[in-house]
């Protein structure tokens, strides 16, 4: 039985499901996603729509569209990746409750969980202090 079976058997989302069949690894998704919110967050074109976006192009980007995700994102990551670290760090973790992998393997996942969402957390205050309306006189 291959992952893709285990999740549609488990009841997973059929999106899931279908990247899973197709080699893509959902977390490798969510990923793409966040590097591309932090370049939305730190690069121009996260403020205005770029020139060769037709029917868009030069308008405002809405704060609340990278303000949400950013915040969510960064609000649950720097938690969830701080908590995993302690479990670590405390010895919670052991060769039995890890299904065979390395430790190191959470190691370097719980410690990028932690750094993408510090870096969320940053750019969107970043953000959200570039982008503040300020009042007129």
């Amino acid at each position: 039985m291959n992952i893709a079976d285990e999740f549609a058997r488990n009841g997973a989302p059929q999106f899931l499901v279908w990247l899973e069949r197709h080699g893509i690894d959902f977390t490798a998704v969510g990923t793409i996603l966040g590097i591309t919110l932090l370049g939305a967050l730190t690069r121009p074109w996260g403020q205005a729509v770029p020139r060769w976006v037709p029917g868009l192009r030069g308008r405002r980007v809405p704060r609340w569209l990278l303000l949400a995700p950013g915040w969510a994102s960064a609000l649950t990551l720097v938690p969830y990746g701080s908590l995993g670290l302690l479990v670590i760090v405390t010895g919670g973790l052991s060769t039995v409750n890890t299904a065979g992998m390395s430790p190191v393997v959470f190691v370097i996942g719980f410690l990028n969980f932690f750094s993408i969402g510090l870096s969320l957390g940053v750019c969107s205050l970043s953000y959200q202090r570039r982008t503040k309306r300020v009042p007129a006189s």
